[in-house]
């Protein structure tokens, strides 16, 4: 009995150390669960301070080296971070910010935290503005950007080294109503968007940044010449490159499709554009010039440029069907030195020109308007800039149209061409505003020419 009783007691005992020791680690437990929320709590407060917002503002100067303000600042330690507004200032050398926006919101994911992943759910930014600016040596604002120079005897934060570790991934990356300048460094604007839509998720790994997703744009234009409206493309990274395409859109009430390629590295953009019954009145205006051609315009282009019009290679063509010549100062030219009125306004059935760009020139090789009593054809080139004109061209009249010239030296300038047509070269310099031409100087060799042949005529026995 006594063993029987001694047993009995010792496993009664046990089960009772047992259950003592189970409730001393639950109590720790909930200790540590206590004071780790007591902590949590203590952060928290201590995020959605002054104190903290300066210290996030002070590192957020030291990583880009220039200034960066915000407005209200709310950050949850569970929640993620939301920003009323906040710029980000230019370096030196250039004007005005780098980066403004309205709000700025930031959703992230503590748990792959643990695994060394920085996972963000969501990323809204409302109405940012940035302004890309070239300075006068070719480098851009953005590539100035980089760690604060550090304290004597500090070695500085290597951007790359942290970038190089990071892994970011950004579930959802949301742009509303952005707007993006991209300037020259005589702050002339080569490549603009307006009111652009963003919804994308990309990854950040190794220092190499990829993702997807689709961009709508109300409004892009180029040397605020050509503009594309209702623009909506699906949108690629990698790495430093940014390819918007295939694009669809509007340009002067016609249609438009293409892509475009940005190289924010080395930048570098590329335009593919074909433009289909675009308004060819619509197209000058938007471009801030006189409507004086109207008609549809098919065309292609394909453009290149690493900054302003001094940089714009490329090459394309273009058609416009139901052409008509109206005011162009070109053609009033010609029927003021002509004296005749019926070259001011003509009709023509086919327009159609190919052109390249580089140097700073437009140059084309092929230039043709056919009418059924007027055609003008030549080759030449324009200054981007400066309007300038350099052009050889030949104007072909119908033998009705020559006889209704009043001057007989003028009518004797022209000559058959034996098609029907009657024609007279000349030169055309000056602007495209106010053109120029040798005109005069080539009807008075012609007249001058008449008399001798006139004269010569005399002496053989005919009449002049």
């Amino acid at each position: 009995m006594s063993a029987l009783t001694e047993a009995g007691f010792g496993v009664g005992y046990g089960r009772v150390m047992a259950r003592r020791v189970v409730l001393v680690v639950a109590l720790v437990l909930a200790a540590a669960v206590l004071a780790l929320a007591a902590y949590g709590a203590h952060l928290a407060r201590s995020l959605d301070t002054p104190e903290f917002k300066q210290a996030l503002l002070a590192r957020a100067h030291q990583s880009l080296g220039v200034e960066v303000s915000a407005g209200d600042l709310h950050v949850s330690l569970l929640r993620g971070v939301e920003v009323e507004t906040i710029e980000i200032a230019n370096p030196r050398g250039f004007k005005g910010p780098l980066l403004t926006a309205g709000s700025f919101g930031l959703r992230y994911d503590l748990l792959p935290l643990l695994r060394g992943r920085l996972q963000v759910d969501e990323l809204v930014v409302k109405g940012p503005v940035l302004g890309l600016a070239m300075d006068s040596k070719g480098g851009f604002n953005y590539q100035k950007l980089g760690p604060a120079r550090a304290a004597p005897g500090q070695s500085p934060a290597s951007p790359s080294a942290s970038l190089g570790a990071l892994d970011l991934v950004l579930s959802r990356v949301a742009v509303e109503d952005g707007r993006i300048a991209i300037t020259d460094h005589r702050g002339a604007s080569f490549l603009r968007l307006e009111g652009a839509e963003l919804s994308s998720s990309f990854r950040v790994r190794g220092g190499v940044a990829q993702g997807k997703g689709e961009a709508e744009v109300a409004k892009l234009s180029l040397m605020d010449a050509l503009f594309v409206h209702d623009l909506r493309a699906p949108i690629e990274l990698v790495e430093r490159s940014v390819r918007l395409g295939p694009l669809r859109g509007r340009v002067a009430q016609g249609d438009a499709s293409g892509a475009l390629d940005l190289d924010l590295q080395r930048f570098r953009y590329a335009l593919q554009l074909v433009v289909d019954r675009a308004d060819v009145a619509t197209l000058l205006r938007e471009a801030g010039a006189a409507p004086t051609l109207t008609g549809r315009l098919r065309g292609t282009a394909s453009l290149e440029g690493t900054g302003g019009t001094a940089t714009l290679t490329g090459r394309g063509q273009a058609e416009v069907r139901e052409c008509r010549a109206t005011k162009a100062p070109l053609l009033l030219l010609l029927a003021a030195t002509l004296r005749l009125p019926e070259l001011a306004d003509p009709d023509f059935e086919e327009c159609r020109a190919e052109f390249t760009l580089g140097g700073g020139r437009a140059r084309t090789p092929v230039l043709g308007l056919k009418g059924r009593a007027v055609r003008l054809s030549g080759q030449g080139s324009m200054g981007l800039e400066s309007g300038a004109l350099d052009y050889r061209m030949t104007l072909a009249l119908a033998p009705a149209l020559v006889g209704r010239i009043p001057a007989k030296e003028i009518r004797a300038a022209f000559e058959d061409r034996g098609d029907s047509f009657r024609s007279i070269d000349f030169g055309v310099s000056g602007t495209a505003g106010a053109p120029r031409t040798d005109l005069l100087a080539r009807i008075g060799k012609a007249g001058a020419l008449e008399v001798v042949k006139g004269k010569l005529r005399g002496l053989f026995g005919r009449k002049p």
